[in-house]
């Protein structure tokens, strides 16, 4: 490890953490039109700062160089100051000094450029009705408008979320791009109460259409072939707008019918947007559990209402009165009849229980001869308090909702 570095700039003063993450990626941008390899190391100096430093084969036309850099930071991740040096190129040292000035001057001056990206997701169910936009920045729709089969309910889809951001580099906008399609797919998982996940890769074994073949082990995925876009579309061009229809509210869908957001679906978002902090990351942390509870829990009953209660609990940050699930639900699903028995039984025989003592309390690993005389009172009673429990968290999430429009809207007509 080197003891000292030659040159020294210091970073304290920039203070914000966004323009300081923005500036290592100017930085990094930088540095790799001129570097193709690189190799380092980290470890906790004796004040206890973090300390990164990197060895860089730098090429020129003057020939190659090797440029070290350190980088010390709290462990906060708050930047303290940058060193580097190159012992065997002078001309090294100078590109570096020059493009630290410069990264420094575009993250303080947010030099940004606008990128286009598009993010590929998955969900299990009926054809999405068309294509949906967030404002006029963000647009959700099938990959395949045209799916022949879109009343199936088991078959699954690949949607896409379009979206304009400014980064950098290209790079850095798949980042920015990722990360907010990742909150949106959540947010949709919550409203259209469907399991949105990640495209997958791996290799699976699949059985032929003519059933005679053998079987076939088969990469996951899609080939696309529609139209390659490199910005955003207008609206309707290469997909129909779909509808608006029904609420979040829990309901069982007609055969055939494809899904469609629900009709409060733009104004809870925005209402999300705009609240505060608190209310938003209480609500996005929420939307994220939700999404595991879906997808974790499509065929584990106690895993599913487990991260349901826990993505209310999760939502409970944004309150003053109900901090804890059974009040939440109590107050928001607005039940006509008594429901503390169903709270304890989500909330105590199923989360609790499954979490600190690893419990299944649906009996998912526990397999019983099947009965054409007497198909039995507990599975039936499970079965029951099974779906009673989804309906309570599915109403107090949309009566919430409600509510939280209805707050937003008020206040902008005050503001108006």
């Amino acid at each position: 490890m080197r003891q000292s570095f030659k040159n020294t700039i210091s970073l304290s003063n920039i203070e914000d953490p966004a323009k300081q993450r923005l500036f290592l990626e100017y930085l990094d941008a930088a540095l790799g039109q001129y570097s193709d390899s690189s190799g380092g190391s980290n470890h906790y100096d004796e004040n206890g700062d973090y300390v990164d430093e990197t060895a860089l084969n730098v090429k020129l036309q003057e020939g190659s160089g090797t440029l070290h850099i350190r980088i010390i930071a709290a462990d906060d991740d708050n930047l303290k100051s940058i060193e580097y040096e190159s012992p065997d190129s002078e001309a090294t040292e100078k590109l570096a000094n020059t493009l630290i000035i410069e990264s420094l001057g575009n993250a303080l001056g947010a030099k940004k450029k606008p990128f286009f990206r598009r993010v590929w997701f998955c969900y299990i169910g009926e054809h999405l009705d068309g294509e949906y936009w967030l404002g006029s920045n963000i647009r959700i729709a099938p990959v395949d408008p045209e799916d022949p089969n879109p009343q199936f309910s088991s078959s699954e889809r690949y949607i896409s979320i379009d979206m304009n951001v400014e980064a950098i580099d290209v790079h850095g906008a798949i980042v920015i791009a990722n990360n907010r399609a990742n909150l949106i797919a959540a947010r949709l998982s919550l409203i259209l109460n469907v399991g949105i996940y990640s495209p997958s890769s791996e290799h699976r074994w699949t059985i032929p259409e003519d059933h005679d073949s053998p079987c076939e082990r088969r990469q996951l995925g899609y080939r696309y072939n529609g139209p390659l876009l490199a910005e955003l579309p207008r609206k309707g061009d290469i997909c129909k707008l779909g509808k608006f229809e029904h609420s979040m509210h829990y309901r069982i869908p007609y055969f055939g019918e494809t899904i469609k957001f629900p009709v409060e679906t733009r104004k809870l978002i925005s209402a999300i947007d705009d609240s505060d902090s608190r209310t938003a990351t209480a609500f996005d942390n929420c939307a994220f559990l939700y999404q595991l509870a879906l997808n974790a829990g499509k065929y584990l009953p106690t895993v599913k209402i487990s991260y349901l209660v826990a993505a209310i609990d999760a939502l409970c940050k944004a309150e003053v009165e109900f901090r804890d699930p059974s009040s939440f639900v109590r107050h928001y699903a607005m039940p006509t009849h008594d429901i503390d028995h169903l709270l304890n039984f989500m909330h105590r025989s199923v989360r609790s229980a499954h979490f600190h003592s690893g419990e299944f309390p649906f009996g998912e690993f526990e397999q019983t001869r099947r009965l054409n005389i007497y198909s039995g009172s507990s599975k039936r009673m499970s079965e029951h308090r099974y779906r009673e429990c989804i309906k309570l968290i599915r109403a107090a999430l949309a009566n919430w909702a409600a509510i939280k429009i209805e707050s937003y809207t008020s206040l902008s007509r005050k503001n108006s």
